[in-house]
Order: C-alpha cells, then structure tokens, then sequence
C-alpha cells in the first residue's frame, strides 16, 4: 500500500492508503505504484485517480471526519506538487473536489 497524505491550500488534510496513484505530471501523466523510484515533481492541471483504496479518512480544520471508504476515489487538481518516497505520497495543491 502507498500511504497518501493529501494536502489542500484550503485546508483540507486527507490520509488515504491506496495502491496506485495516477497523476498529471508536467510531461505527461504518470503512474505511480508500491516501491516506486523516489520522486519529487510538479503537477499540471487535471485529474488524480487513487485505485484500490484501503483506508480513506478527512480532516478539516478545528474538525475531524472519517468518511465511508470507496473503492477509487478522484479529484482535480489546479497545480501543485508531488513528492514519493519509502511508500508515503505527499501532495500539495489547489484541491477542487
């Protein structure tokens, strides 16, 4: 599993464990799955595909929620970053759910 730490300008913080992340990369889009090379890159504006997700829980700030796991889950992004490395995904950006 890729541990994912997903970080919004809003303030919104998601943990999600999940085995593969599909991003839009500023070459292109790119894959990314369990021991992956590190990398540490920035993203365009499109689509982020997160499949076969185990665990999925919400923070917003001064709140805490635990939301029902789905089984992918998606979401746009306006720019930001990426940065993989030991199977933990950090993501930085405009959030747009």
């Amino acid at each position: 599993m890729i541990n994912i730490r997903l970080f919004s300008t809003s303030g919104i913080l998601w943990h999600i464990s999940g085995q593969s992340v599909s991003a839009p990369g500023v070459l292109g889009r790119m894959q990314v799955f369990k021991n992956h090379l590190p990398l540490c890159t920035t993203l365009n504006n499109g689509k982020i595909y997160i499949n076969d997700i185990a665990s999925f829980c919400m923070y917003e700030i001064d709140k805490s929620a635990i939301v029902q796991t789905p089984k992918n889950f998606h979401f746009f992004i306006s720019q930001g970053y990426i940065k993989y490395e030991n199977n933990t995904m950090m993501i930085l950006g405009n959030i747009i759910i």
